[in-house]
């Protein structure tokens, strides 16, 4: 369990909610290591079923790209994933 995975239990039923959503629940390699013990956890819990969701507005919107916010293409020119198409084909 960590700032973003939460675990809760009722009864027989144990929730693991993402819990991000400023970033849609988008996890980052942190938090999918936070999930994975999570499940673990919970896997050792007496439960009978695990609910796995996120806070309103979206499930899990995939892995969270922002990370990458600057790299090199092919032709060793800087691109910036995070300003669009304009800057990645380098006329932004």
């Amino acid at each position: 369990m960590s700032e973003h995975i939460k675990y809760s239990r009722d009864g027989k039923i144990g929730t693991i909610t993402i819990d991000r959503p400023e970033k849609k629940n988008a996890m980052t390699f942190a938090i999918l290591f936070d999930f994975i013990e999570t499940v673990q956890h919970a896997g050792e819990d007496d439960i009978a079923a695990l609910v796995i969701t996120g806070v309103p507005g979206a499930f899990c919107a995939g892995t969270d790209l922002a990370w990458r916010v600057l790299r090199r293409n092919r032709f060793g020119r800087s691109i910036n994933h995070s300003g669009g198409a304009a800057r990645v084909a380098g006329i932004g």
